[in-house]
C-alpha cells in the first residue's frame, strides 16, 4: 500500500490528527482483507491481493485534501472488486476532518445544485449512470483543490463495473453564491473571499 504520511517542518498543529486518520485507514484495510481471507477458499493458484494509493488534491497552510484509492482481488474471482475511494479533507488549524457542508453557506441548497452540475458533467460518459440523489451519501468522496470540487464515485456506485470509478470536477465559479466566503474553499478560490 502506498499512502501519504506528512512530516512537514515545522509541523502544523493538526498533522498528527491527519496522520492518525491515514494510519487508521491502512489498519482497517489490512484487517478487513485478513478477515475476508479467513473464510475464502481460493479456486486458483493466483494469489489474492490488496492495493491502495493516493493523490494529493490540494494543500494549503490551513488544510490538506487527499484522495485514497483502494482495490482488492480475491483468488479465483473474475476480476478485482472495483476501486473504492476514501476522501480526506483535513483542517490543520482546527485539527479536524472537514465535512462537505462546511464549505457552503448555512441553509443553502448546495446538494441539489451539486446533483445538477455533476449530472451535466456525467453527460460525456458512454455508460448509463443511475440518477444522483441530493444527499451527503451521494457526495461522500469529495476533495477540494485549485481546480474546484472533485467528486469521486466508487465502482458500481452510479454505473456498472465496466464504467469503472468515475470522477467529475465542479469548478468553484459554478458554486458562487453557495460557497461560504469565510470557509475553506477560499483557500483555493481567492475570488470567493472578496
Amino acid at each position: 500500500m502506498v499512502v501519504p504520511r506528512f512530516e512537514l517542518i515545522p509541523l502544523p498543529a493538526g498533522i498528527d490528527g491527519f496522520n492518525g486518520i491515514i494510519d487508521g485507514f491502512v489498519t482497517g484495510q489490512v484487517t478487513e482483507m485478513e478477515k475476508t481471507l479467513e473464510d475464502w477458499a481460493p479456486s486458483s493458484d493466483v494469489g489474492s491481493s490488496l492495493w491502495a494509493d493516493y493523490q494529493v488534491i490540494g494543500v494549503s497552510p490551513r488544510m490538506i485534501s487527499v484522495l485514497l484509492r483502494r482495490n482488492h482481488y480475491l483468488a479465483g474471482t473474475a476480476h478485482p472488486a472495483g476501486t473504492a475511494h476514501v476522501a480526506i479533507n483535513y483542517d490543520l488549524e482546527g485539527d479536524r476532518q472537514i465535512s462537505l457542508s462546511d464549505l457552503f453557506l448555512p441553509g443553502s441548497d448546495y446538494l441539489t445544485e451539486l446533483v445538477s452540475l455533476a449530472e451535466t458533467e456525467l453527460g460525456y460518459l458512454e455508460f448509463e449512470t443511475d440518477p444522483l440523489s441530493a444527499d451527503e451519501a451521494t457526495f461522500l468522496n469529495w476533495n477540494i483543490g485549485p481546480g474546484g470540487l472533485l467528486i469521486s464515485f466508487d465502482t458500481y456506485q452510479i454505473a456498472s463495473y465496466a464504467a469503472g470509478p468515475i470522477q467529475v470536477t465542479i469548478p468553484f465559479g459554478a458554486l458562487e453564491g453557495l460557497l461560504d466566503p469565510a470557509g475553506l474553499a477560499a483557500e483555493f478560490f481567492p475570488a470567493l473571499g472578496g
